[in-house]
C-alpha cells in the first residue's frame, strides 16, 4: 500500500548539526576562576551562544554565583556536552566538555578571547553572499552561531580548533576550520569565497518546458509556466512511497 507524502522545504540547519535533544541526567558542579584561580565576578556559561552586535547572548543560562559556583544537568542522552563561559562582553573566555558521568568537579578558567574577523563572499552571485548563519563548533560540540547580512564576521570564541558551518539563502552549505592562537587576539579569516545555491544562480532565468500529465482546472497545453508570467504560481511537488 501505497502513502502519499507532500514534500516541503524548511529551514532546519541547525538542528541538522546539532547533537539531538536533551534528556535529564546527572548534575554536575563546577567552578569559573581566571588565570589565578580567583572567581570571575558576573560571568556568563551556556552550552549555546548567540552572537548579536558584537555581543554574546547565552541561549540557555547556567547559573553562576559570586563564587563561580555552578551546578549543571548533563543531559543529552549521557554524551559529553561542552560549557561556555564568557565575562567583559566576550572579552574573557574559557570553555570545558561536561561527561555526565565525572565526579571531579569542573574547573573553567577564563582568559583571553580571540576576535574572529572576516566576510564571506560568492564569487559565483558577483561577490555577495546575502544573508548567512554561521555555526561553531569545538571538539565536536555546537557551541555559538553568528549571523550576518552583509557578509561580515565578526565574534570572539577562546583559543583552539573550531569548525565552522555556513547556511544561506544564496549560497551552498559549506564548512571550513580554523585554528585560533592564544597568543593573538585578533584571527582575520580574510575573504571566504562560498559557492552560489542552485536557486540564487538560476534566480530570474526562463523555467524550461516540462511534461504535464494531468491537470486540475487549466488545459495541459496551457499548464506551462511561461502562461503565468506576471502572476503568482505556486508549484507543489506530490510524491508516492
Amino acid at each position: 500500500m501505497y502513502r502519499r507524502t507532500l514534500i516541503s522545504l524548511s529551514l532546519a540547519a541547525a538542528a541538522a548539526w546539532s547533537a539531538g535533544g536533551a534528556a535529564s541526567g546527572a548534575v554536575v558542579e563546577g567552578r569559573v576562576v581566571d588565570a589565578g584561580g580567583n572567581p570571575v565576578a558576573e560571568v556568563q556559561l551556556s552550552t549555546m551562544w548567540r552572537w548579536t552586535e558584537d555581543l554574546p547572548i547565552a541561549m540557555g543560562d547556567i547559573a553562576v554565583d559570586e563564587d563561580g559556583k555552578f551546578k549543571f544537568e548533563a543531559g543529552d542522552r549521557g554524551r559529553p556536552q561542552f560549557l561556555l563561559a564568557y565575562a567583559e562582553d566576550g572579552d574573557l573566555a574559557g570553555a570545558a566538555t561536561v561527561n555526565p558521568e565525572q565526579e571531579e568537579r569542573v574547573i573553567i578558567t577564563l582568559g583571553p578571547s580571540v576576535q574572529v574577523r572576516g566576510r564571506f563572499i560568492c564569487s559565483d552571485l558577483g561577490g555577495d553572499a546575502g544573508e548567512f548563519t554561521a555555526y561553531w563548533r569545538c571538539g565536536g560540540h555546537q557551541a555559538a552561531m553568528s549571523s550576518s547580512e552583509n557578509g561580515e564576521v565578526n565574534l570572539k570564541l577562546p583559543p583552539g580548533e573550531w569548525a565552522y558551518r555556513i547556511y544561506g539563502s544564496d549560497v551552498k552549505r559549506s564548512d571550513g576550520t580554523i585554528a585560533l592562537d592564544p597568543a593573538k587576539r585578533i584571527h582575520d579569516m580574510g575573504e571566504v569565497d562560498l559557492p552560489g545555491s542552485f536557486i540564487a544562480m538560476n534566480r530570474g532565468l526562463t523555467v524550461e518546458d516540462w511534461t504535464v500529465t494531468d491537470t486540475r482546472g487549466v488545459a495541459k497545453d496551457a499548464a506551462q509556466v511561461r502562461n503565468f508570467k506576471g502572476k503568482w504560481l505556486l508549484v507543489e511537488f506530490w510524491g508516492y512511497w
